[in-house]
């Protein structure tokens, strides 16, 4: 496997990412969680350290996969995630890839990421992109940044993921990534 730094971060990933849309969502035919968390195992065995989730994929499904997967070793692996679509008021069966509204409203993106890092139960998400690009949203960074320092995994009950050195500098960079 090749790895290459994250752009304008210290974040090494590998070249080739594994996307947890097919294993959350159901719609290229049913996976198991046990299944995912084996196929997840699989893939980081042959080198494979970023897994691209997001809240939306499953209803956050994706995010619990990650985090049954790896949480014993997190500083082994890059989680990039990502929010913004509102499935937590428009819940519901989706049928295919037909969106919901979206809201990068500073309230919201806070919610979002507090729930993603519940989800994820790690303290720190590695790289946030953007799902999409929306007159709301051009103080998106700006309100991932508040809302990422604004959380504490002592408040959410979470353990510290990100007690080292590299975690810490891994967190620092998180939203960075996203301008």
């Amino acid at each position: 496997m090749k790895y290459r730094t994250y752009p304008k971060t210290a974040v090494r990933v590998s070249e080739v990412g594994f996307g947890l849309w097919t294993t959350a969502t159901g719609w290229w035919g049913e996976m198991t969680d046990e299944e995912a968390v084996a196929l997840l195992h699989e893939a980081h065995d042959l080198g494979i350290t970023l897994y691209d989730a997001a809240d939306t994929y499953g209803n956050g499904r994706s995010e619990e996969q990650l985090a049954s997967a790896f949480e014993a070793r997190r500083d082994a692996v890059v989680y990039s995630t990502k929010f913004g679509y509102d499935f937590y008021t428009f819940a519901g069966e989706r049928k295919g890839q037909n969106e919901i509204p979206q809201d990068f409203s500073p309230a919201f993106v806070r919610y979002a990421l507090e729930q993603s890092l519940r989800r994820l139960k790690t303290d720190y998400i590695d790289i946030s992109p953007r799902s999409k690009t929306t007159s709301s949203s051009r103080s998106w960074s700006r309100s991932a940044t508040r809302a990422r320092s604004a959380v504490s995994a002592s408040r959410l009950g979470l353990r510290s993921a990100g007690s080292s050195k590299a975690a810490k500098q891994r967190a620092g960079a998180t939203f960075r990534t996203c301008r």
